[in-house]
């Protein structure tokens, strides 16, 4: 249950954003599903959330009446927040993303696409960006410089959004706060430290006396101030999964201040709670479920939720039930707001998940028509997570839509959008940091997996390009202009590897540069943007869904 102190300070604030729009001082300015049933394809062109802001736009129109073409009514971006905002003290911003943003949203509004907007995606690539991800987190979740640097961000996104006609909505989503919970590591002390940065005590006293929290959870802590971040399977999970909600209520009521409307993705997926080393219950955070005074609830819905996900292979009957009964649950849970499912996974190879419930080949096509009357009947809206298969790039600018910006240079190159003229004897590199890597090791297999593609758009003859990746280097002849596709035949566990192209002889053009382990298949249309067999049925469900 959402603490005491907590759903008040929330329930004044929702009150007091209710006041503003009825005064007229305040107040979203759309309707969120004012066409009918939304249909959204989530858009970050031939790149994905990490680079797409700091990458060129070509292939927008083509994108975008493709979209069009198959049936959807309107785009999802998804924004990260150190990319926009690099610094929180002093706040700085970036001008390329918000011209960018300027430009889909024009782009779109031309192909009569409406537009959502997902705030505060956790993974960036931004080279300046202080303090680092985690850091950033954590300073949120304690509140003060961080917390005014973030509703600045909001502010500043929905000052940007709001002259649009096409601009329809926007959500939060846990998912880009669930970091909170990535800290296995660390050792008590540092636990008890990261419990008291937070005000995690601070919460608890409102909740609990120390006697009641020892009894429930069969501790013996002296005084709350004791009581640290607890490990993963112990019960006091419990209480701190209820203080991630009570955390995530009062974010998006802040949110909901500088930004009216605005929504929240709920976590439906319950969290196990153990005892003695055993499952004991699931805790549930429907807590979250109202979503303030946002005019819909947000939620991504795949088809591993509700089965064990042991390695199963199902069939489209039994997905159906669950997908209907876990959305059912929802509406009875949320207050009645109808449901954007703006994630709507029916095709995942997500390597982590490997373990995750699929639906058999020949059943998705049966699981698409059969999803369309859930959906009808369940929520106002869907969206495809992966509309066009993805490579995870970690290079940041990759095609130099920001001239130099994040490459180190040396020699003499000339930058264009789009595209970097090295003459010979010059060299561009980058740094895989820790983060980077962390990106390439969403490939398991990631050691012997990495490859390299390079588009040369022009060479002189006689020209040689040196690729260096950590302790590889190959040089290459390259004559005339093409695609290099390189394979690491082995890479190693370092945290760090530098990355490098260098002229040794002649002048080269290069457009996109890529350094990836893993394409993201979404079952609709593939990286060069063919269609899989299942576009037919996505096709199909989008008509399907049409009032």
């Amino acid at each position: 249950m959402m603490g005491s102190k907590a759903r008040v300070r929330t329930r004044l604030r929702e009150a007091l954003i209710s006041l503003r729009r009825l005064l007229g001082r305040g107040g979203a300015q759309y309707d969120w599903a004012k066409d009918g049933y939304v249909r959204s394809a989530t858009y970050f062109g031939r790149d994905w959330p990490i680079n797409f802001w700091n990458s060129g736009t070509e292939g927008l129109e083509d994108d975008l009446a493709g979209i069009a073409a198959d049936g959807f009514t309107s785009i999802i971006l998804v924004i990260p927040w150190r990319e926009l905002q690099p610094t929180i003290d002093p706040v700085t911003y970036q001008d390329y993303p918000f011209m960018k943003l300027r430009r889909v949203l024009q782009a779109a509004a031309a192909h009569h696409l409406d537009v959502y907007v997902r705030l505060g995606y956790f993974w960036d690539l931004c080279p300046d960006g202080t303090p680092s991800l985690s850091e950033r987190i954590f300073a949120l979740f304690a509140g003060g410089q961080a917390l005014t640097a973030w509703k600045a961000y909001a502010k500043r996104l929905y000052d940007e959004l709001r002259p649009f006609q096409n601009f329809r909505g926007a959500f939060l989503t846990w998912e880009d706060f669930w970091w909170f919970f990535s800290i296995p590591n660390l050792q008590a002390d540092e636990r008890l430290a990261r419990a008291q940065a937070v005000g995690y005590q601070d919460w608890l006293r409102g909740q609990t006396s120390l006697e009641a929290y020892n009894e429930r959870f069969g501790t013996s802590y002296q005084c709350i101030e004791d009581i640290p971040f607890p490990y993963q399977q112990t019960p006091e999970m419990e209480a701190m999964y209820q203080y991630f909600d009570d955390w995530l209520n009062d974010l998006l009521a802040a949110t909901q201040e500088v930004f009216p409307g605005i929504s929240l993705e709920v976590r439906i997926d319950e969290d196990p709670i153990f005892r003695d080393g055993k499952l004991h219950h699931t805790y549930c955070h429907e807590a979250t479920y109202h979503c303030g005074t946002a005019p819909f609830t947000a939620v991504m819905y795949g088809v591993p939720m509700g089965f064990e996900n042991q390695g199963e292979r199902v069939t489209a009957a039994e997905t159906l039930e669950r997908t209907e009964g876990m959305l059912s649950r929802l509406l009875q849970k949320n207050g009645g707001k109808s449901l954007y499912v703006e994630q709507f996974i029916f095709c995942d190879n997500t390597p982590q998940c490997a373990h995750n419930a699929r639906l058999k080949e020949e059943e998705i096509l049966p699981y698409l028509q059969g999803a369309a009357p859930i959906l009808r009947r369940c929520s106002r809206g869907y969206g495809i997570w992966t509309y066009r298969d993805y490579e995870n790039n970690a290079l940041y600018n990759p095609n130099f839509a920001l001239k130099g910006r994040g490459w180190d240079v040396q020699g003499t190159c000339a930058f264009s959008e789009g595209a970097c003229r090295m003459e010979a004897g010059a060299a561009i590199a980058q740094r895989l940091t820790a983060t980077r890597i962390s990106l390439l090791c969403m490939s398991l297999d990631y050691l012997h997996n990495t490859r390299i593609s390079i588009d040369v758009t022009a060479a002189q003859e006689g020209s040689v390009l040196r690729v260096t990746l950590g302790d590889f280097t190959q040089d290459l002849p390259v004559d005339q202009p093409g695609l290099i596709r390189i394979r690491i035949p082995a890479l190693g566990w370092e945290e760090e590897h530098d990355f490098s192209l260098s002229a040794l002889q002649g002048a080269l053009t290069l457009g996109r540069v890529s350094v990836w382990s893993h394409v993201t298949e979404g079952g609709v249309r593939h990286v060069d943007g063919s269609p899989y067999p299942y576009l037919a049925g996505v096709r199909a469900l989008n008509a399907a869904l049409a009032y």
